[in-house]
């Protein structure tokens, strides 16, 4: 999951060389009871008592004092083949265990052990995501989008990017990331693309954008795919390719910065409110889907009392069949399927998630 990942390799080089002292220990053992084995009958026969092995577990333990260096005493090779074994099995077994040793040490000192048991645990929490977003690109306009969905509290996101410094430098310690090429299946399968909800396409390559996007769509049919175009023509390629929407941030800047020509006062009054919280908890703009049991249902908006309770301003609705209602009168009667648009602090949309029965964490 986290490709060129240090630490995991780190790891397990650890785990190999942990292997290799077993596979040594158990040829020493292995070898130590067949032919020292032989040299026990014969002494019996003779009305002498040997010290060769009674069993493979006194074979195991001959192999470990013999590896380690340890020498009690209780072991002498009586064949000479158990003799020629016993050197080669002493050198090769004392190089193996250093090695490990010097793996082991590198591996806690280096801060390796801490590492990899973060990398373990982001990627159980990744498995355990679903309906989450994933943001591919963490560049400027991918890290805009990390910082809103900050902002909305809102932390089901994996980011996918091909740059571990910029995701370990940029992102939080608890925020969530894999390394590697979001046009690869492996990698979004890696951020559990089947069960997210959305995917947010940041790549400053519109190729890139399109593969991605193709790739996705193909792994969730059913995602909201958001992308982000550089080139004038490509808005057309990416709705092709299976974004629902299109993102121009040239466009964008230009009709931003064309208004602040024209309607200073109102830009103003919007950062200060959507855009620029500072100090205070910004207000946002939410979306509310009207589904079956809902408590609101069959009521005229002015008999909600969603205003007075909980501060949220419904300023828009799209009902389940027609187009959107700005301002929406107080007799509107609210149906199956509609999306209430609200306006308000993060608290009140909590107060009118509970309100309307709806978990707390809702998106």
């Amino acid at each position: 999951m986290f490709r060129k990942n240090r630490p995991l390799s780190s790891l397990q080089t650890f785990k190999f060389s942990l292997a290799l002292v077993f596979v040594v220990i158990s040829i020493g053992a292995t070898g130590f009871y067949f032919l020292e084995k032989s040299a026990e009958s014969g002494r019996v026969e003779e009305g002498r008592k040997g010290d060769s092995p009674h069993s493979f577990l006194d074979a195991v333990y001959w192999s470990i004092i013999t590896a380690t260096t340890t020498g009690y005493g209780d072991f002498v090779p009586k064949t000479g083949w158990g003799r020629v074994f016993t050197v080669f099995f002493a050198i090769i077994a004392v190089v193996t265990i250093a090695w490990a040793g010097a793996n082991a040490l590198a591996f806690i000192v280096e801060g390796h052990l801490t590492e990899a048991v973060r990398v373990k645990k982001m990627e159980k929490d990744i498995k355990a995501l679903k309906n989450h977003y994933i943001i591919c690109g963490l560049g400027r306009v991918g890290m805009e989008v990390v910082q809103r969905l900050r902002e909305s509290k809102i932390h089901r996101f994996v980011v996918v990017d091909r740059h571990r410094e910029i995701l370990e430098n940029t992102l939080r310690d608890d925020e969530l990331f894999v390394v590697g090429d979001a046009t690869e299946d492996q990698v979004l399968k890696d951020a559990q693309i089947e069960l997210a909800y959305g995917l947010i396409a940041c790549i400053p390559d519109d190729a890139a954008n399109v593969f991605t996007i193709l790739t996705a769509k193909v792994l969730n049919p059913k995602l909201f795919v958001i992308a982000r175009g550089q080139q004038d023509g490509s808005q057309k390629k990416l709705m092709r390719a299976g974004a629902n929407r299109v993102v121009m941030p040239s466009r964008i800047g230009g009709a931003r910065m064309a208004a602040m020509a024209l309607r200073p006062a109102i830009v103003d009054f919007l950062d200060q409110t959507l855009l620029v919280p500072g100090d205070r908890e910004p207000l946002l703009l939410e979306e509310i889907l009207i589904e079956s049991g809902n408590p609101m249902m069959g009521k005229m908006l002015k008999e909600t009392h969603i205003k007075s309770e909980t501060e949220v301003m419904i300023i828009g609705i799209r009902p389940n069949q027609g187009d959107f209602l700005i301002n929406p009168p107080s007799n509107y009667i609210i149906g199956e399927g509609d999306m209430l648009i609200g306006l308000g602090h993060h608290t009140h949309f909590k107060m009118l998630r509970r309100l309307m029965g709806l978990p707390e964490n809702a998106s």
